[in-house]
């Protein structure tokens, strides 16, 4: 996949993440997802990884020095359980 391919996918999975206010946790899932998909869909990535994983890793990272913190996203799209 080359790297229109990749930005075009990741544009389409990121309409699935709604925006948050500037700074906010909500906003940072989009920020952190966009470069961990990235990396994700690389031909010499040692592992292959799905959109969810790339999600969860993300939201659990955030939620770690924001523990009351609730993402929001499309769980039709993002087929994941969340933890509280």
């Amino acid at each position: 996949m080359n790297k229109e391919e990749m930005d075009k996918l990741i544009g389409e999975e990121l309409d699935h993440i709604p925006r948050g206010l500037r700074g906010s946790p909500q906003n940072l899932i989009r920020l952190y997802y966009s470069g961990m998909r990235k990396t994700s869909l690389r031909r010499d990535a040692t592992t292959k990884t799905t959109k969810e994983d790339v999600l969860l890793q993300v939201i659990n990272e955030l939620k770690k020095n924001n523990p009351d913190f609730k993402p929001s996203y499309d769980p039709e799209f993002f087929v994941i359980k969340i933890r509280d």
